[in-house]
């Protein structure tokens, strides 16, 4: 196998894609909208790993290209680890309308205990593919605080820390995020089984 030349990253998003770039500088990643790609995937799956895997396999396919893709959430334990896969569309209004529909759900409950889940799957035209994952364990903040970042992120504060993710900025998400973890696990792969990156 041959990890020579790009990379398609499958994300519509561009804070997503510029993050992925920064933790993966090793890699010439191509943003699915420079493809002028109009066809919306569905992550209709059950499991971070098959939506990953789907997604992957559909734009490897599509563009002969290798593919990198990813499916993230937020699980919160007493909620029966919800939203989960659902993250990204869990109140079906939005991500602000996401972050109080768990403040809501959450108000009586004193186990606040949660956790970001990451999967990526690096997939290759010729069907061969491999996973990687990553978590980042914390606990949900009793109210939203207002900064850059993805959805949940307002609420979440990770283990040992005092502010949300969203407040603790790029510098340390950089550093410790699940994305952050999942792509070490990816960079460890590469750089055993392909001398050149």
């Amino acid at each position: 196998m041959s990890l020579k030349g790009q990379v398609l990253l499958a994300t519509k998003n561009t804070y997503k894609f510029n993050e992925f770039k920064r933790l993966l500088p090793q890699l010439n990643l191509i943003f699915l909208n420079d493809l002028l790609d109009d066809e919306e995937f569905v992550e209709d799956k059950v499991t971070y790993l098959e939506n990953a895997l789907s997604k992957a396999q559909f734009y490897a396919k599509k563009y002969n290209l290798i593919t990198l893709a990813d499916d993230s959430g937020l699980e919160v334990e007493s909620l029966n680890y919800a939203p989960g896969v659902y993250s990204a569309r869990y109140s079906n209004q939005g991500d602000e309308k996401n972050n109080l529909k768990v403040l809501k759900e959450l108000k009586n409950s004193s186990n606040r205990k949660a956790q970001f889940k990451c999967f990526l799957v690096l997939y290759f035209p010729n069907d061969n593919y491999f996973y990687f994952q990553g978590a980042l364990k914390g606990y949900i903040a009793y109210k939203v605080y207002p900064g850059s970042g993805f959805v949940y992120e307002q609420i979440f504060i990770p283990e040992n820390q005092t502010k949300t993710l969203s407040l603790l900025g790029d510098e340390y998400k950089m550093m410790h995020s699940h994305r952050f973890k999942a792509t070490e696990a990816l960079k460890e792969f590469l750089n055993e089984n392909f001398n050149h990156i």
